[in-house]
């Protein structure tokens, strides 16, 4: 009707921001450790991503060349394909060289840091101090 305005959706609160701008996206998680992958994945769960939580590089590899990511989160140091051989397989295939992926290391490594550099990731350390 002329005259009157639409209403104003009201912002529902500072977390919905973030909520919705996992909605629709697909984050791979990649970490050995059953209880750090269960809370990542939780994580990104809950702000709206799908998330396909992964325990070894292999497996990430694998659902990467069957189906991309919008994000993948790493963890560098596990057994058999290692984080740095996941970055290595996702720089060999144009369809994943543009992933955005988040690096995590148990280990405050300048040299895991740089490698993650290396290839655009962007390095995390985790501090297991109590």
């Amino acid at each position: 009707m002329p005259g009157i305005d639409p209403p104003v959706k009201q912002h529902p609160g500072p977390g919905y921001a973030a909520a919705m701008d996992g909605a629709g996206r697909r984050a791979v998680v990649v970490e050995d450790d059953d209880g750090v992958r269960s809370m990542v994945a939780a994580t990104f769960e809950l702000e709206g991503w799908e998330v396909e939580a992964v325990a070894d590089g292999q497996q990430a590899i694998d659902s990467l060349l069957a189906r991309t990511a919008d994000l993948v989160v790493v963890d560098m140091m596990m057994p058999g394909v290692s984080g740095l051989e996941v970055l290595q397989a996702m720089h060999a295939h144009p369809q994943l060289q543009r992933v955005p992926t988040i690096v995590c290391s148990a280990r405050d490594s300048a040299i895991e840091q740089e490698t993650a550099a290396m290839f655009g990731h962007i390095p995390s350390t985790r501090d297991n101090r109590p």
